[in-house]
Order: structure tokens, then C-alpha cells, then sequence
């Protein structure tokens, strides 16, 4: 199986501007496909985010449940820190919006591009397009961290575990004498 690619390597070591002018396109390619799938994701978790907001349900049970201060504590940290990371993305988002674009592009993709032999007005064109592609790439970056906070806050708030011990422990139903029953916590109970 290995010997296709052992073949094409061996041509391509005797046509170095090729071999480079494959390498730049495979890294164009890698840049594409890394900024549609992060779209992607983004795309899908934004939508279901938006379909659990629509079916927000708290399910806090009160009377079943009991707060455990430490836990508190460490959860409201979590969730304030989570807040201002997303406040952080939300500014750096900005930032990149209302600067311009810097020719600041990967520097073995000009050397590559300079090297095969094609013009400078093209390497320039490729420099910028793979700069725009970063800069999308960012920000989507950016805006999938701030959807994932909000997942993070919206089921937070759903279930109230920031503050109460979790109930995700399975029950056990036992019979009593009196002919009642009563269910019964398994598992780790305090954590």
C-alpha cells in the first residue's frame, strides 16, 4: 500500500520546484478544510444552542437537594472565570475586526511560492488570501469559545449544579416491612 506514496515522493525528489509547488498547495488546502470544519462546528453548536435556549427548562428540585458550600464556591469560580474568558474572546474578536489585515503571512509559504518561480504580484495574492483565511479561522476560534460559555452558563443555570450536589447518582428502590418503599442513592455521594 505504502508503495504509491513512495513512488510519487521518489519523482518528486528529482523536480524540487514541483515537490515545493505541491507543499504549498497541500498547506492551502490544510488551511481551507481547517477554517470549513471549525465553521462547521461552529454552525452546528450555535444552531443546537439556539434550540436549547428555545426549550429552556430549569429543573432545580429544591426540596430534593443539598447545597454543598465547597462545591459552590469552586463552581461560581469556574463560571465567573469562564465569563471574563469569554469576555476576552469577545474584545480580541473586536480587535481583529477593526484592524486591517497585515502581511505578516507564513513565511515558509512565501519562500515556497518564491521558489517554484511564480511572480511576486501572485505570491503577494497568496499571502494575502492565506492571511484572510487565519483571520477567519480566528475568528472563528473566537466565536465557538464564546458559544461554548454560553452552553456552559445555559446548563449551569438549567440544572442548578453550581450550587447543589449533583443528582446524576442511580437510585435503588427498597421495599420496607410496612409494605412502603424508598429510594436510595448509589454511588459516590459527596462529590
Amino acid at each position: 500500500m505504502a508503495f504509491f506514496p513512495d513512488l510519487f515522493n521518489s519523482l518528486l525528489s528529482h523536480f524540487p520546484k514541483l515537490k515545493a509547488l505541491f507543499d504549498l498547495s497541500q498547506r492551502f488546502v490544510e488551511h481551507f478544510t481547517g477554517v470549513f470544519s471549525a465553521g462547521s462546528k461552529l454552525f452546528t453548536s450555535t444552531i443546537s444552542e439556539f434550540e436549547a435556549w428555545k426549550n429552556f427548562k430549569e429543573d432545580v428540585r429544591l426540596k430534593s437537594r443539598v447545597v454543598n458550600i465547597e462545591r459552590a464556591i469552586t463552581k461560581t469560580k469556574e463560571l465567573i472565570s469562564g465569563l471574563i474568558s469569554a469576555w476576552n474572546s469577545v474584545v480580541d474578536l473586536a480587535k481583529k475586526l477593526t484592524t486591517r489585515i497585515e502581511l505578516t503571512a507564513d513565511a515558509e509559504a512565501v519562500e515556497a511560492a518564491t521558489g517554484i518561480g511564480l511572480p511576486i504580484a501572485l505570491v503577494n495574492a497568496i499571502v494575502v488570501i492565506l492571511e484572510v483565511i487565519d483571520l477567519v479561522r480566528s475568528v472563528i476560534d473566537d466565536l465557538q469559545s464564546i458559544v461554548d460559555e454560553i452552553t456552559r452558563i445555559r446548563q449551569a443555570v438549567e440544572s442548578a449544579d453550581t450550587i447543589f450536589l449533583s443528582q446524576s447518582n442511580k437510585r435503588k428502590t427498597l421495599k420496607l416491612e410496612d409494605g412502603g418503599s424508598i429510594k436510595i442513592r448509589l454511588g459516590k455521594l459527596h462529590s
